[in-house]
């Protein structure tokens, strides 16, 4: 990053924007998530300084990521307002809902609705990204499709519906 930066003359650069997730992403990795939001919020005014909006798909990338911090420090609300802004701006970016990497925007901010207690707009996206999801591998037989339904049934067993969260998890009473 150091060497960026005097490369560059300034943190103001898309580079080091770029180095500074790089880094955020490690540290969070290593659940240093102070030190990881404060990498993440530099980076996305980098971002947005650089592509002059904060509706690019780059800046979306930034947004979730800082989101995903967010979430770990307990801030839902800031992280479900970013989330949201990435989800309209990969939305607009891919021009469809049923694109993968809307999918990964939508079971994040599920997640996020879920830790909020909004256990019905949680369910309604983690099924939105189910469907897209096994439209993109092509099978319910993939790691993905697991781990989406897996995450449904949180939620679904968070509402009470206990039996409907047992045969998500794959069993189905046999």
């Amino acid at each position: 990053l150091a060497t960026k930066v005097a490369h560059y003359g300034t943190e103001q650069h898309v580079s080091v924007a770029m180095t500074q997730q790089n880094l955020a992403g490690t540290l969070a990795h290593l659940g240093d998530y102070p030190a990881a939001k404060i990498l993440y919020e530099q980076a996305l005014a980098t971002q947005v300084a650089h592509y002059g909006t904060e509706q690019h798909v780059s800046v979306a990338g930034v947004q979730q990521n800082l989101a995903n911090t967010l979430d770990r420090l307990g801030d839902y609300q800031a992280a479900k307002a970013l989330y949201e802004q990435a989800l309209a701006t990969k939305i607009a970016h891919y021009g469809t809902e049923q694109h993968v990497e809307v999918a990964m925007t939508q079971q994040n901010l599920a997640l996020t609705l879920d830790h909020l207690g909004d256990y019905h707009a949680a369910k309604t996206l983690y099924e939105q990204a189910l469907s897209t999801i096994v439209a993109h591998y092509g099978t319910e037989a993939h790691v993905r499709v697991a781990e989406t339904q897996q995450n449904l049934a949180l939620t679904v067993g968070h509402r009470g519906d206990y039996p409907a969260a047992k045969t998500l998890c794959g069993h189905d009473g046999e």
